[in-house]
């Protein structure tokens, strides 16, 4: 339901070419493989995608992260 919601509300705005699928599914699988189990894949593709289309806001979240969380 999280995957449809979030398809639904981010991702099909960012995701329209293959060419886009195709370099977002290689960043993903490159971040799978290094986390391993150790992750929420919702929260991976959201960053992942923010990481690729909105660097300033993910270097952003990267450098607040606590006041994000907390």
């Amino acid at each position: 339901r999280r995957l449809g919601t979030t398809w639904y509300f981010v991702f099909r705005y960012y995701l329209r070419t293959p060419r886009d699928v195709r370099r977002y599914i290689n960043s993903v699988t490159v971040s799978v493989s290094a986390l391993g189990g150790h992750l929420d894949l919702i929260d991976l593709l959201l960053l992942e995608l923010l990481r690729l289309y909105e660097p300033d806001v993910y270097w952003w979240l990267r450098q607040n992260i606590d006041e994000v969380v907390s």
